[in-house]
């Protein structure tokens, strides 16, 4: 009878802890960035983030390794486990193979980013990203 008073309090514990921290809310992100590399590659741009009914303009900078060709991107997709706005400037790391199509996402301190693309251009690569949105 102990343990399921015991129970019963720790499960009332849960639901009350999980009432009072709110949940991160989830952004969306559209960004244009140029890429270019032989090797190492350079990427640079801008995006918009709405988080909170707000559009929040940022730059995009970049470095990629293993990376080879010159293209462009438009990117649209979600950030999640967005706390504050604060929390979205940043590096993000990427790993890529085979090219900059499809879905991309990039993570920094929990921050995560998915990310859809259009390209125009030929890029390959296969190799790490690091790349940087700053607020304006």
């Amino acid at each position: 009878m102990r343990w399921l008073r015991s129970s019963l309090l720790c499960a009332l514990a849960c639901v009350v802890l999980a009432r009072a921290v709110p949940a991160a809310e989830e952004a969306t992100i559209r960004v244009t960035n140029w890429s270019a590399g032989l090797v190492l590659g350079y990427r640079w741009g801008s995006g918009v983030l709405e988080y909170r009914g707000e559009e929040h303009p940022f730059r995009v900078r970049g470095f990629s390794a293993l990376d080879l060709g010159v293209s462009r991107q438009a990117l649209t997709g979600k950030v999640s486990n967005l706390d504050s706005l604060a929390e979205f400037d940043g590096v993000y790391t990427m790993f890529s193979a085979g090219g900059p199509w499809g879905e991309n996402i990039l993570e920094k301190s929990g921050v995560v980013v998915h990310l859809d693309s259009d390209i125009a251009g030929i890029e390959a690569k296969l190799g790490f990203d690091w790349v940087s949105f700053t607020l304006e």
